[in-house]
C-alpha cells in the first residue's frame, strides 16, 4: 500500500498519475482515505474520480468536502444534539437560540410549522416535516434550508444561487444516513 503525505493533488474529476503500485488496488492517503485505482493507457495506475471507503475524518471536511464542494450546498454545519457546534462553514452560524427552536420540532412540529425555521437570523418557512428531516423555503428568495437529525447531531444545509433543491435535499439526506449508520 502507498501512502500519500497529501491528497491535495486528487479533486474531483481529474485524474492524477501515480507511480506504478505493484499488486494492491487501492491507494491509502494519510486521512484514512481509501481510493480505487485504475491504469491508464500508459500502464500506470491513477485514481479516478475518489470512491471514499471511508468518509472524511473531521466535521470540517465534512462540511466543506463533502457538502459544499458537492455545488448543491451553499453554506452548512455538523450541530451536536446538545447544543455544541461540530463544524460550520464560513459566514453561517446557527445561534443557540434557533438551536432550541430546531431540536424539539422533530418530536412536536407545531411551533416551527407555524413560525418557520430560523437559521443565521433567516426565517424559512416549513415546507416538509418528519422525525428526521425539515425542509424549509425562504418566500422573497427561493432559498432554501435542509436540516436532518441523526442520533447525535444535526447536519444544516442551505441551498442559495443557482444551488439546486433537491440536490441539496439529497447531499444532507446522504451524510445524514450515512451518519446515522455509523452510530452518530
Amino acid at each position: 500500500m502507498v501512502t500519500l503525505e497529501s491528497n491535495r493533488n486528487v479533486e474531483k474529476g481529474r485524474r492524477v498519475e501515480l507511480p506504478p503500485i505493484l499488486s494492491d488496488t487501492e491507494v491509502e492517503f494519510n486521512m484514512g482515505r481509501k481510493i480505487h485505482i485504475e491504469e491508464n493507457e500508459k500502464g500506470n495506475e491513477i485514481p479516478p474520480f475518489p470512491v471514499y471507503s471511508q468518509m472524511p475524518c473531521t466535521w470540517k471536511e465534512y462540511v466543506n468536502n463533502v457538502l459544499l464542494d458537492s455545488g448543491y450546498v451553499s453554506r452548512a454545519a455538523i450541530l451536536g444534539n446538545d447544543g455544541k457546534f461540530w463544524a460550520t462553514s464560513t459566514g453561517f452560524y446557527v445561534s443557540p437560540a434557533e438551536l432550541r427552536e430546531i431540536i424539539p420540532a422533530f418530536v412536536d412540529s407545531t411551533k416551527i410549522r407555524n413560525d418557520g425555521i430560523c437559521l443565521n437570523n433567516k426565517r424559512y418557512t416549513c415546507t416538509r416535516m418528519d422525525s428526521t428531516i425539515m425542509v424549509g423555503r425562504e418566500i422573497a428568495t427561493g432559498f432554501g434550508c435542509v436540516v436532518f437529525k441523526c442520533k447525535t447531531c444535526l447536519i444544516v444545509g442551505v441551498y442559495e444561487d443557482g444551488a439546486h433543491p433537491g440536490g441539496c435535499y439529497n447531499m444532507i439526506s446522504k451524510v445524514g444516513d450515512y451518519l446515522k449508520d455509523q452510530g452518530y
